[in-house]
């Protein structure tokens, strides 16, 4: 998703992307654009997925993400869910498991804090509920 923009606007030039400079701003909002249109297509499960492979931020295993999952998934049906996010490019499996790209975990970052947010002032609570996501709350304070 990123290489496109690095050819266009940059020359192909990754050096000249990572400079601290203002127009850079424009394509990260267009790949922010493009990342807000794949997440609105993701079923609940696979927004989940994507949520809790951002707060582990390392590669997860398959059994490791199933355990942490709220909503029981059997094997099958979680390796359909990460397949379907794989051919989308939105994660990527590793030898040491399933990950995201850094551009994409940052965005879900984002989005999970923005998500959080929203349901502390609404008093919808769904995130927040969600017990790996305590797990990884303690872990990050622990170490």
């Amino acid at each position: 998703m990123v290489a496109p923009a690095i050819r266009d606007f940059f020359e192909s030039s990754l050096t000249k992307f990572l400079e601290p400079l203002d127009r850079g701003t424009l394509v990260f909002d267009d790949i922010r654009n493009l990342l807000d249109r794949q997440f609105n297509r993701l079923s609940d499960v696979e927004k989940k997925v994507m949520y809790w492979l951002a707060i582990e931020r390392e590669p997860v295993s398959l059994r490791e993400l199933q355990q942490d999952l709220v909503a029981k998934l059997t094997i099958k049906e979680l390796l359909e869910v990460l397949g379907s996010l794989v051919r989308r490019s939105l994660i990527e499996k590793t030898s040491d498991g399933y990950t995201q790209q850094p551009v994409v975990m940052e965005y879900m970052t984002e989005r999970l804090i923005e998500q959080v947010c929203t349901e502390i002032t609404s008093s919808k609570i769904d995130l927040l509920r969600n017990p790996a996501l305590l797990k990884a709350t303690a872990l990050r304070v622990i170490l």
